[in-house]
């Protein structure tokens, strides 16, 4: 069953995308791939790079946690599972992380 956030009850059951941080603007900037897992049994998310051998110095961008909508407003709450929509931008603490897609079937079927 549903809980009234969304996720579902009691559940381990976990959302993953495909995300990417486009920092090309910048000199010598480019575009970062990562997998953004959403837990819904405690709507937690942390987003991690994809393995790319250059660039695993530090290779989790958000640790689990639960990610403020608005840093400047803390009764703006975080973000939830019903906000990540493939196609939009989320707020990554300046960085806007774009959701490319649903990374697993479970995650297109929570959708439907």
């Amino acid at each position: 069953s549903k809980s009234p956030l969304g996720g579902l009850k009691g559940s381990d059951q976990t959302l993953k995308f495909s995300a990417m941080w486009d920092d090309s603007a910048r000199l010598y900037g480019e575009k970062n791939f990562y997998t953004l897992n959403f837990y819904l049994a405690d709507e937690t998310m942390e987003i991690r790079m994809v393995n790319r051998p250059s660039k695993d110095t530090f290779p989790v961008l958000l640790k689990r946690s639960k990610l403020p909508r608005d840093l400047g407003n803390p009764d703006a709450g975080h973000v939830t599972a019903a906000e990540l929509v493939c196609g939009t931008h989320l707020d990554c603490y300046g960085r806007k992380i774009m959701i490319l897609k649903c990374a697993d079937d479970f995650t297109a079927g929570y959708y439907e």
